[in-house]
């Protein structure tokens, strides 16, 4: 990320974590969103699916590694 979206980033997890522990009523205004992002997923999974989008295959193996965080998480 550039530097200003790590910034961005940085700020809305210190707003936004604190407020998901205390159970801040004020967070679902966001379900809309929520909403919105399942039914993308949902549409771009039907589209692989469907052939729609094609899969590219590679000549070598690829290792894929998920939630890298770094520092702090335990």
């Amino acid at each position: 990320m550039p530097g200003g979206a790590v910034i961005f980033v940085a700020h809305l997890h210190a707003l936004l974590v604190p407020a998901w522990r205390r159970g801040a009523r004020w967070l679902l205004l966001l379900t809309p969103l929520e909403l919105v992002y399942c039914c993308a997923v949902r549409i771009r999974r039907w589209c692989y699916s469907r052939g729609l989008f094609s899969v590219q295959r590679l000549p070598v193996p690829v290792v894929v590694v998920g939630n890298i965080t770094v520092g702090g998480t335990g």
